[in-house]
């Protein structure tokens, strides 16, 4: 659905907010989970998502009216973990640092450095220049 909040996991199942839920998908589809944060905790629209570290557990900002509230949920268990931490509405996304990213599966390239034999024929060059202008 356009405009809802997703997080892509490494095993390439999707988690999407809708309502008051965070469902799981499977790689073709399929409905795994469905995870709600406890009306007690905190109740309304769920607008943002953002997995923690450890890829175990799912921070969300559930919204109503003019408040919202920050709260962490188990994906094995769909427990409430954390919060509800009140925030002041509205949250647009949150980001949590360190966030997996199911994009990023393989590390990023890096940028070529040069060898040391390199550089050192590098400063001679710049040596040999500075001495001929002088």
């Amino acid at each position: 659905l356009p405009g809802r909040p997703f997080r892509l996991l490494r095993d390439g199942t999707v988690l999407m907010a809708t309502g008051d839920k965070v469902i799981r998908f499977d790689t073709s589809g399929k409905l795994l989970d469905t995870f709600a944060v406890d009306p007690h905790v905190a109740e309304g629209e769920i607008v943002a998502l953002a997995l923690d570290p450890a890829g175990t557990s799912l921070w969300v900002v559930v919204e109503r009216e003019y408040t919202a509230s920050l709260c962490l949920i188990d994906l094995r268990t769909g427990v409430t973990l954390r919060g509800p931490f009140p925030q002041p509405a509205p949250v647009w996304s949150i980001a949590v640092a360190g966030e997996p990213r199911a994009a990023i599966a393989a590390p990023p390239p890096s940028i070529p450095a040069l060898s040391s034999f390199a550089l050192l024929a590098l400063a001679a060059l710049i040596v040999t220049i500075a001495i001929r202008r002088m």
